[in-house]
């Protein structure tokens, strides 16, 4: 008898202890625990958080993400702590180091002991964001070979404002105001949301069908804002560029080319691989017969897969030409979410035309298409081909919100250093660059 209840109390104390050695020598690194991706980076902070399974170890009393420079932290390193339970949390790391990869994990306690989730490494950004402002120079350039023009300085995240300056040159290719990139590089999107604005560009350069001279190139960066500049005979006017090999361009969510003058030149716009580019009350003007076509929107052909520029905005602007040029190019795969309305056309030549896939189109069969139906075809009576301002008002636009109702006074003037006059919208909105 006594030897069964030994061997009873042998047993009994056994199976009791199991658990005890079950929790102690399992490993539960990736058992009940998963780290989320980490976003939001900045140089000093970042987000991450994890996801803890119902576990048969006990309830949760503690969870949150640990980190360090080293592999695999531990809950003795730097530690969140996001409530308990099971579920997905949200976890918010602060007082990181500029330019510093780091280790995180999600870790959970229970009474078994802490489980963690994968080892994710990141790097926090620079604090190195610096602010550019390049206002009231005046640059001639007399090189009439390959020319980089005012080439912005943007290996680092830097917020532009590139004002009131003036651009002379006679270079026939490369640039007169270089703001992005050509390619994909690693200084891309360094400036996001610059601002261009009040500048006037004077291209001198004899004529000539090799000219390939860039004026206001934005390549490369988004949510870019280019107002109230006036481009004289610049070849190649106004250029939005981005796209990779792999097909994936750029979007603009904000910003847009708004209130700008181009006179003469090969094109006054350029869409190239880039999405949502919006063109609101510019005007655009072809007089020397020797344009190309006003506005182009196509992929970028340059890289591997020229994916569409797709989302193009076209609204309140005034296209004027001497010459039968198309008045818009765009390849087919660009229509989508393209919208162009509320703009004045004039072509002293004859009716305006368009070109799709480079097709001519006419008038009817564009806005067969569904574009520009509430557009005009009304000659603006300029005043004179300096300044531009229309013999009257001309109240054909679409209200674009208060984000777009400052235009240029009929009065501006581009004086370097100083801003050109400006009035806002009243009544019934109006089309081109110059209000009354």
């Amino acid at each position: 008898m006594n030897g069964i209840i030994k061997i009873s109390i042998i047993v009994s104390i056994f199976i009791c202890s199991l658990p005890c050695f079950y929790a102690c020598d399992k490993n539960p690194t990736n058992s009940i625990v998963t780290t989320l991706d980490v976003t939001n980076i900045t140089h000093t902070s970042a987000s991450t958080g994890g996801t803890v399974a119902q576990d048969e170890n006990g309830e949760v009393t503690s969870r949150g993400v640990c980190w360090g420079i080293s592999d695999n932290p531990t809950i003795s390193d730097n530690k969140t702590n996001d409530g308990s339970g099971a579920g997905t949390f949200i976890s918010s790391i602060t007082g990181l180091e500029d330019k510093t990869m780091y280790h995180v994990r999600a870790y959970a306690t229970n009474n078994a002991g802490t489980a963690y989730g994968a080892d994710i490494q990141f790097t926090t950004g620079s604090s190195t964001n610096k602010t550019l402002i390049i206002e009231g120079t005046n640059t001639i350039n007399s090189n009439s070979g390959n020319w980089s023009g005012v080439n912005i300085p943007r290996d680092i995240p830097t917020t532009l404002t590139f004002r009131n300056n003036s651009i002379t040159s006679v270079n026939n290719e490369g640039y007169m105001l270089q703001a992005g990139d050509e390619s994909p590089l690693s200084e891309n999107n360094n400036l996001d949301g610059e601002v261009i604005t009040g500048n006037k560009f004077n291209w001198n350069g004899p004529d000539s069908p090799s000219i390939i001279t860039h004026g206001l190139f934005i390549g490369y960066n988004k949510n870019s804002v280019i107002k109230y500049n006036y481009l004289n005979n610049v070849p190649y006017g106004i250029i939005f560029k981005s796209g990779t090999d792999e097909g994936v361009n750029m979007t603009f969510t904000s910003g847009g080319c708004a209130y700008n003058i181009c006179k003469n030149g090969k094109f006054a716009g350029r869409v190239k691989g880039i999405n949502g580019v919006k063109f609101y009350n510019n005007t655009f003007y072809s007089g020397d017969g020797k344009g190309w076509y006003l506005l182009l929107i196509t992929g970028n052909m340059d890289r591997d897969i020229p994916s569409p520029s797709v989302g193009t905005r076209v609204f309140n602007n005034i296209f004027y030409s001497s010459i039968q040029i198309p008045m818009i190019k765009i390849e087919s795969g660009c229509l989508t979410d393209f919208e162009s309305d509320y703009n004045v056309y004039w072509c002293s030549d004859g009716e305006p035309v368009f070109a799709i896939d480079g097709v001519i189109t006419t008038w009817a069969q564009w806005r067969a298409r569904g574009y520009d139906a509430h557009s005009r075809i009304v000659n603006p009576e300029f005043i004179n081909t300096i300044d531009f301002v229309p013999a009257a008002r001309l109240d054909y636009g679409k209200n674009l919100g208060t984000e777009w109702q400052t235009g240029l006074s009929t009065s501006a003037i581009w004086t370097v250093g100083l801003s050109p006059t400006t009035a806002n919208q009243n009544s019934n909105w109006q089309v081109g660059a110059r209000l009354y």
